[in-house]
């Protein structure tokens, strides 16, 4: 009995160690004079790494407008499950 109430604790002390890694919306809303596009990407990931991948997704997103010809480019991002 003792043996299967440790195995039990064990079990249930490792699932609550790991991350869940859930579903995370990425939507920036990019813009510059004379353009205006709003991309979207779907993570699955903890928090932390999704508000990283979206973080560089928003930097990738200004790069590509500039390197389009776009010289005032931003962009506004929000993650979202």
């Amino acid at each position: 009995m003792n043996k299967i109430i440790s195995i039990s604790i064990a079990v249930l002390a490792l699932f609550s160690l790991s991350s869940c890694k859930k579903d995370y919306i990425c939507a920036c809303n990019i813009t510059a004079t004379g353009y205006s596009e709003t991309l979207t990407y779907t993570y699955k990931e903890t928090p932390k790494k999704a508000k990283e991948f979206c973080d560089d997704y928003k930097a990738g997103a200004i790069s590509s407008v500039v390197n389009s010809g776009f010289t005032d480019a931003s962009a506004a991002c929000t993650l979202s499950k």
